[in-house]
C-alpha cells in the first residue's frame, strides 16, 4: 500500500498537483515507518520525497528536518 500511495503521490507531484501529492506522501511515510521501523532505507526515501515536495512549494523549514532525518538513516545503514 505504501508503494502505491508513493507512486500516486509522485504522479501528482510531477503534474504540479502538490496539494494532492502531500497527503499521499505523508500517508506512505507513516505506513513505511509502522511496517519497517523508523530507520529503514524506504523510510529515508519517503522522507526525501516529502522534503522535495516541501521545497517545491517553498516550505524550506519543513524540508530541512526531513532531509536531515533521511541523511541520519542512511548513515546508520552503511
Amino acid at each position: 500500500m505504501a508503494t502505491s500511495l508513493n507512486n500516486l503521490a509522485r504522479l501528482h507531484d510531477t503534474q504540479g498537483q502538490y496539494v494532492a501529492a502531500e497527503p499521499l506522501y505523508t500517508r506512505s511515510l507513516a505506513i513505511w515507518e509502522k511496517a519497517l521501523g523508523k530507520d529503514h532505507p524506504d523510510v529515508a526515501q519517503s522522507l526525501n520525497n516529502l522534503a522535495a515536495l516541501c521545497r517545491k512549494i517553498g516550505r524550506i523549514k519543513d524540508a530541512d528536518p526531513l532531509e536531515e532525518r533521511a541523511k541520519a538513516i542512511r548513515a546508520i545503514k552503511r
